[in-house]
């Protein structure tokens, strides 16, 4: 019988047998433990990049993501921002961010500044990170999204992403960096302190993230980046804060039309004060200011800029303040490949076909934005259709249709006039044909798919002949019954600097602009000599068979009955509207449907 000392040290010998089993195993056990945190998800193509903040992974990421975007993966990069800084920087004489790092780690990589956006508002996790960035992607209409993170990060980010994201419509991919620039390699990240935070407290926090967002209630996306967004002025992030009453998106572009939108807010009268001031101020902070419950606004530049909502009920008390940040970029220019410049054929009938044929082929293209140029004071014969995009990212990529002498016009935020027409192409309405047509048009009757995301610059639009009347030089939309859904709705269209010519005293011309379509802005365009001898009222700008919001911002508006009109015709959607710090003109007003 074994005495206790061979017991013993049997013992020692079976754990040091364990030990030098377990010592000569661990390189494999090492190694399998991270590659089981290594995920990714396959896509082609997304609508933009989005790189997940680290301060000591924000090299390694940042450029794996400027060579998915070399490689044409994605037309913007997405930074997130925990608002942390780094060491002194001699050149510019403070502690960047760790974001403004990122992005100039990208711009070194050769990505533009213009396609680099970093996200409004402080993120303190992934969580948070996925929250933002679903919040981005539904105000610009993105239908996809391809996260770039660290390796040993991405199956806890992806699931994250994939939760967030859930019932949205837009799909989450992921590409996750090589390991071995700022983070370990597999086979060696347990010899070094940073594996340890990046591979061994990745399983904890895995295991946490399950636990705390495994059973997202229906809704949860939107009830909790309502609490961050609160959680985020508090400093900490509270899951049960509430949902912001103040509606607005995160990001617009130069231009675009914005709703901000404070009628969820209880106890606000909709009425002025005793005194005739008003109950309620929009500051979209730029400088302009709106007294509705939900107004439109373009930005003229771009910035970050804070929209404050103030509201008072009947007694004049303050019930209701709040605000929210919004980042305006410009529209990104298109890439060599996808700008088209015609020439003058000296045929305003062959001219016309030309730019229909680059309109039809910059909307089948629309997974980028796409430019057309048109030489200055060449006529182009229309009707010119707008076509609704087919790419696959046509969500919010514009079509920019634009003179070739855009830098001979007043600057944006100066209005033109006829003088400018020298620098200006000319696009003319059929009135010799008799049709009344207009000079461009979206697709009419409505089809099933609408036409979208066009910006027109520094055109001039006329009447071919002053003979035969001409209802409407542009008309977005259809003003007719078979625009009868909200889907049918044409949207996001921007005019700038345009000359729209009714022609001279014996030309009758009904409309300038006529708008059935929603998030249209006008600025600093001349629009005027609009006339009927009898019949129906005409206008500069007439709205209707639409939602909004528009924009209508240091235009010159002449027309013999109303310079802006608000409904008449049919209307097979309803109209709601308002002029808000816009135009200096008179406006007739169908319905305001509970705004003022």
């Amino acid at each position: 019988m074994p005495t206790r000392t061979e017991k013993k040290r049997t013992r020692r010998k079976r754990i040091l047998c364990v030990a030098l089993l377990l010592l000569a195993a661990w390189p494999a056990l090492a190694w399998a433990a991270a590659k089981s945190l290594v995920t990714g998800a396959e896509l082609a193509h997304a609508d933009a990049l989005i790189v997940l903040s680290n301060p000591l992974a924000y090299v390694e990421r940042t450029q794996h993501a400027a060579r998915l975007w070399r490689e044409g993966r994605a037309p913007v990069v997405l930074l997130t921002d925990e608002n942390l800084r780094g060491g002194w920087s001699v050149a510019q004489q403070r502690n960047p961010l760790f974001s403004e790092r990122a992005a100039e780690e990208l711009r070194g990589a050769g990505v533009p500044p213009e396609r680099v956006i970093v996200l409004p508002d402080i993120v303190r996790s992934t969580y948070d990170e996925a929250l933002r960035a679903l919040d981005y992607a539904k105000s610009r209409g993105l239908r996809s999204v391809l996260i770039v993170t660290s390796a040993y990060h991405s199956r806890r980010a992806l699931w994250v992403f994939r939760r967030v994201f859930d019932g949205s419509g837009i799909v989450v991919g992921l590409d996750a960096a090589t390991p071995g620039q700022q983070t370990p390699r597999p086979l060696t990240w347990w010899c070094r302190p940073s594996g340890w935070k990046t591979v061994a407290l990745e399983y904890p926090k895995l295991v946490y993230y399950w636990l705390s967002y495994r059973s997202p209630a229906p809704g949860a996306a939107s009830d909790a980046r309502g609490a961050l967004d609160t959680a985020a002025r508090a400093g900490t992030r509270e899951s049960s804060a509430p949902e912001l009453m103040l509606a607005a998106p995160a990001s617009s572009y130069v231009g675009e039309v914005v709703l901000a939108d404070a009628r969820r807010f209880p106890g606000v009268t909709k009425l002025p004060q005793a005194d005739g001031t008003p109950s309620v101020v929009i500051d979209f902070g730029d400088g302009a200011t709106a007294d509705l419950l939900a107004s439109g606004h373009a930005y003229r530049a771009p910035g970050t800029y804070t929209i404050s909502f103030t509201g008072k009920d009947a007694g004049g008390k303050i019930v209701a303040q709040e605000a929210r940040p919004i980042t305006v970029n410009e529209i990104p220019p298109a890439a060599a490949g996808n700008v088209q410049a015609l020439r003058d054929t000296g045929n305003a009938s062959a001219n016309g076909a030309n730019l229909q044929q680059a309109i039809n082929r910059a909307a089948r293209r629309n997974a980028a934005e796409q430019e057309i140029v048109l030489p200055a004071r060449a006529r182009f014969a229309g009707t010119i259709v707008l076509t609704a995009p087919e790419g696959p990212a046509s969500g919010q990529r514009y079509i920019t249709i634009r003179t070739s002498a855009l830098g001979g016009l007043p600057p944006a935020g100066a209005r033109v006039k006829p003088a400018d027409a020298e620098q200006m192409a000319v696009v003319t309405a059929p009135a010799s044909s008799g049709s009344g047509a207009a000079a461009m048009w979206t697709p009419y009757p409505a089809p099933p798919r609408p036409s979208h995301h066009y910006r027109l610059q520094g055109i001039h639009f006329k009447k071919d002949s002053e003979q035969n009347l001409t209802r409407s030089l542009l008309t977005l939309g259809d003003i007719d019954p078979p625009q009868d859904r909200i889907a049918k709705v044409p949207h996001h269209f921007i005019v700038d600097r345009c000359l729209f010519d009714g022609g001279s005293a014996r030309s009758e011309t009904t409309n300038g602009v006529r708008v059935a379509a929603d998030h249209v802005s006008i600025a600093d365009s001349h629009l005027a000599e609009f006339r009927v001898s009898s019949g129906v009222d005409t206008a500069a700008v007439s709205i209707v068979n639409s939602q909004g919001p528009y924009s209508f911002v240091n235009n010159l508006l002449v027309a013999t009955s109303e310079n802006v009109n608000f409904g008449g015709g049919r209307s097979a959607v309803q109209t709601a509207a308002g002029v808000i710090s816009a135009t200096k003109t008179t406006a007739t007003l169908s319905t305001t449907e509970g705004l003022a």
